[in-house]
């Protein structure tokens, strides 16, 4: 496969996100927290081309092999992740698959694709990509398939940033596929919001009222990342304002390491300070507190005192409750990562590289 080098990703914004810009230039000014928090994430920096620890480029390989099957990932037992186009609105700068090959899936990949789900007798998949809801008609085929094709099937989730990048994409269309899509599964809606910023906007706020109002959960997985949330105070706006707008709260990832974000990447102790402080001091409501996560190479890892240790060399020692001999057995083309290593009670275990403050 073909990489496209950090050079290659190159700065891409929607009107909606330039025009919040300006609009946060002129509202709090350029050094501002409340700008940088959305300009950071979006604006190409020239320590994208540094050299740093950090140089995968791409951060893990759970790619399926089945009989033409096309970008399904598989690190858990029950459920898979498809991605159904690379096509995004806007280039993240920190993109976990900002390296990856540009496509969309053909009709015959969706086929190959259904006929792995069903298979495995999949209970449950997350369609994301790129983003879903740029082809709405594909997305339909795709998850009409999916429905008619694979009994077990209980949960599909789709994965989108339509809300802070264009709300207009929420369009009337896009409520009624939704719509009748809940009315055969259940739905579930994921996006990421990663400062209170993004939802001040009133089109943002209800673009996520009409997708909540059709009684399907949206949720959001929000990533650490060095000026953009990684202080209590910003923290705490956010998830406030993600529950008043009825957005659950799941993950708060760590920045993952990968080539071109090391300038965004803080550490791991100071994320689980940060994170303290947001949910040990009272400042929120446990209805709209987050989970803490790292989404390591070998799966998304919930940190506990008993998993996490701090190593000297400028890494985490994160051991897991997957087994690796189960992992091989539902994906026998999955391969130990290079950090990682299985423990003596058979489960997985990795040396996850640390940001720095």
């Amino acid at each position: 496969m073909s990489i496209m080098r950090k050079t290659d990703f190159p700065q891409r914004m929607t009107k909606f996100l330039v025009r919040r810009l300006e609009e946060l230039r002129e509202q709090y000014g350029e050094q501002s927290p409340q700008y940088q928090a959305l300009a950071l994430q979006y604006i190409y920096d020239e320590r994208e081309d540094a050299s740093t620890t950090e140089h995968n480029d791409k951060h893990y390989e759970a790619g399926v092999q089945f009989d033409g099957t096309k970008n399904v990932e598989r690190l858990y037992q029950h459920h898979c992740c498809i991605e159904v186009s690379f096509n995004c609105l806007s280039n993240c700068r920190y993109c976990l698959r900002s390296n990856y090959d540009r496509f969309t899936l053909t009709e015959e990949q969706m086929d190959a694709n259904v006929a792995y789900l069903r298979s495995i007798a999949a209970d449950e998949v997350l369609l994301t990509g790129g983003d879903p809801f740029l082809n709405l008609r594909r997305l339909r085929i795709f998850t009409d398939k999916i429905v008619d094709q694979v009994p077990s099937m209980r949960v599909i989730r789709i994965a989108t940033r339509v809300f802070t990048q264009d709300p207009g994409v929420l369009s009337d269309d896009v409520i009624t596929f939704l719509s009748k899509l809940k009315e055969r599964i259940r739905v579930e809606v994921a996006t990421q919001i990663n400062s209170a910023v993004e939802l001040e906007s009133q089109e943002v706020r209800q673009a996520f009222k009409k997708v909540i109002a059709l009684g399907i959960p949206v949720y959001s997985q929000n990533v650490f990342l060095r000026g953009v949330n990684d202080t209590p105070e910003q923290l705490i706006d956010l998830y406030f304002a993600m529950r008043m707008i009825g957005i659950e709260a799941h993950y708060l990832f760590h920045c993952i390491p990968m080539r071109g974000i090391h300038h965004m990447r803080p550490s791991v102790d100071k994320m689980i300070y940060c994170y303290e402080q947001l949910v040990n001091a009272g400042h929120i409501t446990g209805r709209c507190k987050p989970i803490l996560a790292i989404m390591s190479q070998i799966g998304k890892i919930t940190l506990t005192p008993y998993n996490y240790k701090k190593l000297d060399n400028g890494y985490v020692q994160l051991r897991s409750c997957y087994k690796y001999s189960d992992r091989i057995a539902y994906n026998p083309s999955w391969e130990l990562p290079e950090d990682a290593y299985v423990d003596d009670e058979g489960y997985l275990c990795i040396n996850y590289l640390d940001g720095e403050d």
